[in-house]
């Protein structure tokens, strides 16, 4: 019988890491696998041509959820109790909420003066209303983690993919226009929002009052330190990340001959790298534990780091291998005849992919030894790099030459300053803290 030790709260009792780990796991797979599936009828039905405005409305939405969203969500998490919690997470909500209609008051204005002359301009008051339902929903999947509720952040993963694929396949079978499917994402992320916000109200036990009186938002000074910390310093780093994959198809549209390549980059960028995403978000942790135990006992983590280069560079490069013999039975098999004429956007974007989610993994190796500056320089050298090509060529598949080109040149390098990063020795006394 172990007895706690002075000083120290004994942590409550939850259900064991691995049953957890493969309960969230789960909910990722399927809030993943269920898009797969519907996304070729979805690609049948409207073209590359006509699915260009929904992808880059997706792209669009990603920068606005990580600026309106601040990252509360990590200040929800880092809270030292269930009252700091409960402030923060207060915070966050109305905050959230306060700052998407000030945006989406914006984005209005934009699109009232600039939709003739610059017709991406339509787009924009969809967006940062789609992204405040998002950003809010971060916040509380936040709250049900803090205080581990598994099952809940797994149905919260699988619900407004499950709700967005039915709009997709309602839209397809009422052969409604490609612009519905931007208004049925909204409705899954609103329907979302409304059911996680009654389970913490009515099942997670956090009255109503608890969140909209003036007692119930933070006065700690450690509330609003976490608050500023993870805002200011991962906000940025966050933004610039999808900045750089929002420019190539914005900028891609635009040229001559762009939109189907655009829509073709599009979907190997959020749905080709699917499969690889959810196998470095494993190993990510996997990477995170180990390498922070080796960095305490050896002052380096550079055997951690080869074993993660070598696993996911193994599986990268099977993926793109495979990827690359079959395109040409895959495309128009699942996506139609209307993409045949993408396929080689396809063959070219595909290897980048693979190689930007391995060095995606590996920069975490930057935080750990508190590297941070660095990354978030390196993110914003690559974001030049997203977006030269798509200013110097004006044609489409010129610039996605240069864009592939100088981006692979770049995660090799900015994986060989990992690798020198996770090589370097330090003190024991640096690298406490990092967790197990």
């Amino acid at each position: 019988m172990s007895s706690a030790t002075p000083g120290r709260q004994e942590v409550p009792d939850s259900p064991s890491m691995w049953r957890s780990i493969v309960t969230v796991a789960g909910g990722t797979g399927i809030a993943q696998l269920v898009p797969l599936i519907v996304f070729p009828l979805v690609a049948r039905h409207y073209g590359p041509e006509a699915l260009y405005d929904y992808l880059l409305f997706l792209a669009i939405t990603a920068p606005l959820t990580i600026l309106l969203g601040f990252r509360v969500d990590m200040a929800v998490l880092s809270a030292h109790d269930e009252r700091s919690m409960r402030a923060i997470l207060a915070f966050g909500l109305v905050g959230v909420a306060g700052l998407g209609l000030v945006v989406s008051g914006v984005s209005l204005l934009v699109h009232a003066t600039s939709i003739e002359s610059w017709p991406v301009a339509r787009l924009f008051p969809a967006s940062p209303v789609c992204a405040a339902f998002i950003a809010l929903n971060l916040v509380l999947i936040a709250a049900g983690t803090f205080r581990r509720r598994y099952r809940a952040i797994a149905v919260a993963q699988v619900l407004p993919a499950t709700l967005a694929a039915m709009g997709q396949v309602a839209c397809v079978a009422l052969r409604l226009s490609a612009e519905w499917l931007i208004y049925t994402y909204i409705v899954s992320q609103l329907l979302t929002f409304l059911g996680l916000f009654c389970w913490l109200v009515v099942v997670g036990d956090v009255p109503l009052r608890a969140l909209v009186t003036r007692e119930a938002y933070p006065t700690d000074r450690d509330d609003w330190r976490a608050i500023t910390r993870f805002g200011v310093f991962s906000t940025p780093a966050d933004l610039i990340n999808s900045l750089a994959s929002l420019a190539p198809l914005a900028l891609l549209g635009g040229l001559r001959g762009g939109r189907e390549d655009a829509a073709a980059f599009g979907v190997v960028q959020r749905y080709a790298g699917a499969p690889l995403a959810f196998v470095t978000r494993s190993m990510s942790l996997v990477f995170r534990g180990e390498a922070a135990a080796e960095l305490r006992h050896s002052g380096h983590c550079m055997t951690s780091f080869m074993r993660i280069l070598r696993g996911l560079g193994l599986i990268a490069l099977g993926a793109t291998v495979i990827g690359e013999v079959a395109l040409h039975l895959i495309v128009p098999a699942v996506l139609g005849p209307a993409w045949d004429a993408t396929i080689p956007v396809f063959a070219l974007v595909l290897p980048l992919m693979m190689l930007r989610g391995v060095g995606a993994t590996l920069s975490l190796v930057m935080l750990l030894r508190q590297q941070q500056l660095t990354d978030l320089v390196l993110q914003f050298i690559f974001l030049v790099i997203s977006v030269g090509p798509f200013l110097v060529f004006d044609t489409a598949r010129a610039a996605l030459v240069g864009f592939v080109l100088g981006g692979a040149i770049f995660q090799v390098v900015a994986i060989v300053l990992y690798a020198r990063v996770a090589g370097l020795r330090a003190d024991y006394s640096r690298v406490t803290g990092l967790g197990g």
